[in-house]
């Protein structure tokens, strides 16, 4: 009589296990590596636009490399309400969430080596219940840095040459002085004069 109460409170207990985890009950592959395509068509000054899930046209999309997981959300973490500068890497969570066709669940945690993104570069992940929210950087944005206004020589000080920064540069200059066609100097630097 002992045994039959101790194999059914056993039995019940599993039944409770089972119903308070139902992915890992009914799961049954683990997802052991992640690709996620993105793609970011817009030029410095834009601003951050709406992303698609998983299309693959218009000026943000971002859509999933494999069968087993399906795009859920996805959303910025750079703020949408600032024009982009040349170079800057907006940085999106995307949020994955296993197929329905498909027995499979996210591991827990994932080594970089594991994720594949295409147009950007991976940065963390994490797991959420059954879903994974991945936080990813896009490839720089392109543009043309702005050239330096004001370009001369320093009047009280014999071979400085100044300038002023345009309204989009990257803060690093880099000086050609020629006489003719040849170029006798060349210096980089970050500030606004070289001496």
């Amino acid at each position: 009589m002992k045994q039959q109460k101790r194999g059914l409170a056993i039995a019940v207990l599993v039944a409770f296990c089972l119903c308070l985890f139902p992915e890992k009950a009914m799961a049954t592959e683990a997802i052991n590596s992640i690709s996620i395509k993105v793609v970011l068509n817009i030029e410095a000054g834009d601003r951050l636009p709406d992303i698609q899930i998983n299309q693959s046209s218009g000026e943000c999309y971002v859509t999933s490399g494999d069968k087993k997981y399906t795009v859920r959300d996805a959303k910025w973490i750079t703020s949408t309400s600032k024009d982009i500068t040349v170079g800057e890497e907006p940085r999106m969570n995307v949020t994955l969430t296993p197929s329905d066709e498909y027995d499979a669940y996210f591991k827990s945690s994932y080594e970089a080596t594991k994720m594949k993104i295409t147009g950007g570069s991976y940065v963390s992940a994490k797991r959420n219940g059954s879903d994974l929210t991945v936080t990813l950087r896009t490839k720089p944005v392109k543009g043309l840095y702005a050239e330096p206004e004001d370009v001369g020589w320093k009047d009280t000080r014999l071979g400085q040459a100044v300038w002023s920064k345009g309204d989009n540069t990257s803060g690093a200059y880099e000086l050609w002085l020629y006489c003719g066609k040849k170029k006798y100097f060349k210096k980089g630097t970050g500030k606004g004069y070289i001496l």
